[in-house]
């Protein structure tokens, strides 16, 4: 797949509820207003990039694994016993005493010292004085760190978000939250509860801010997909300072059709299913036991047929404590950019629903944000890095970080 010029990605700005529309040439782009000045940006001391450039880091486009040790302390619920998950009914129902769980369990102050498993790819070129920001990679449930680097199968580049980001002059922080992939797998329902995992991320984002990763303060650009999304619009929430600029893919505030994506997944336990690899997991660990349930979640529209199955292959677990409490959070204090990136077809976050209006909705989450922006990438579903579109995809984030603006934005979609 070629990467799309910036002729084929076309943005709307809205300044003061007033646009200034103005025709664009190009086939198949809808109007396209233009607004507000760049913002400048900001520069490293350069006794501060001299040390950088003199210690020993990776050689441009050579990442490296990371073990991050993070200390973190949360209020959580104490949950009820887990029943026996052996079928696939059992799992949804006991997600469904959440709701009564949140009201009426006692809570818990859960703390610990865990480790974080991460990949750092620098951007090409290397690590220049005026281009400071790290991209903090979030992946969804049932995925690791590996979905932004082409899928953990080992994927093309051009389905990998790292390789672009990298090549755009962004540095990326790709983390298995806690309780995924390579990283500490606590209690899945007293422990890896979303505030937890909140906490967790504003360590991380701290680790990034304060030059830990890099050597150098940097700014931290958040992208998360589905679940790592609404970690993101919680940590957000709480410190709105952690994050410069908020990135959400595969992600609405219709969180309606959670429940459904769960039966239609088939979840047990991953003992269960994959227990060559997950024996000894406790059974509070779940994942998908059926290839098509899978697919009908993250696939629709246009993408390569090979890919579903390799997906399925390397899937990935999550803890059910994860889903406890998610939901929409207005994040009124968060004053950065953001930007959504979903599909029109995302099956978990639009369910049969027009996703638009929902992406849309999504501003009211965040009243004070300087920039808001969208782009929805046509017959593209949930897994939007696993498209056709995804070079699209890649390309319009690119093209939205590097436009600086005070204003208030949407994106057209491209017309096809």
């Amino acid at each position: 797949m070629n990467m799309p010029s910036d002729a084929n990605l076309t943005f709307q700005y809205i300044l003061n509820d007033k646009a200034k529309t103005s025709d664009t040439p190009n086939e198949g782009i809808s109007k396209t207003t233009k607004c507000c000045s760049k913002l400048p940006e900001t520069f490293w001391p350069q006794d501060c990039f001299a040390a950088v450039q003199a210690r020993s880091t990776p050689a441009p486009g050579a990442c490296r694994d990371l073990t991050l040790t993070v200390t973190a302390m949360a209020d959580t619920v104490i949950v009820s016993p887990l029943p026996d998950l052996s079928q696939p009914d059992a799992v949804l129902n006991f997600l469904g005493t959440f709701p009564d769980m949140l009201a009426n369990n006692p809570h818990q102050q859960t703390s610990g010292t865990y480790n974080i498993a991460a990949t750092y790819c620098p951007p090409k070129g290397g690590i220049l004085p005026d281009k400071n920001e790290v991209q903090l990679l979030v992946h969804g449930a049932s995925y690791t760190k590996e979905y932004w680097m082409g899928g953990a199968w080992h994927g093309s580049d051009d389905y990998s978000w790292t390789k672009q980001a990298n090549k755009a002059g962004y540095g990326t922080l790709a983390i298995d939250r806690l309780g995924n992939g390579a990283s500490e797998h606590p209690d899945p329902l007293q422990v890896i509860q979303p505030t937890l995992q909140t906490e967790v991320l504003n360590v991380v984002a701290q680790k990034i801010k304060s030059g830990e990763i890099t050597g150098c303060p940097s700014k931290v650009i958040y992208v998360g997909h589905s679940l790592g999304s609404i970690l993101g619009t919680m940590l957000a929430n709480k410190y709105p300072n952690s994050i410069d600029k908020l990135v959400l893919t595969g992600y609405t505030t219709d969180i309606s059709n959670i429940a459904p994506a769960v039966a239609t997944g088939q979840h047990l336990p991953a003992q269960n299913v994959e227990p060559a690899r997950s024996s000894s997991l406790p059974q509070g660990y779940v994942t998908q036991s059926i290839e098509s349930g899978r697919t009908v979640l993250g696939y629709a529209g246009g993408f390569d047929p090979s890919i579903p199955p390799l997906d399925f292959s390397t899937k990935g677990t999550f803890g059910l404590g994860e889903l406890l409490g998610i939901g929409s959070a207005t994040a009124s204090n968060y004053q950065g950019p953001v930007f959504i990136l979903t599909g029109d077809k995302d099956k978990v976050f639009c369910g049969n629903a027009s996703c638009e209006p929902l992406i849309k909705a999504i501003a009211l989450e965040f009243p004070q944000a300087s920039t808001f922006g969208y782009f929805m990438p046509r017959n593209t579903g949930h897994d939007v890095n696993f498209h056709y579109t995804a070079s699209e995809s890649f390309a319009a984030v690119t093209k939205w970080l590097k436009v600086r603006i005070e204003c208030l934005l949407f994106q057209e979609t491209v017309k096809r």
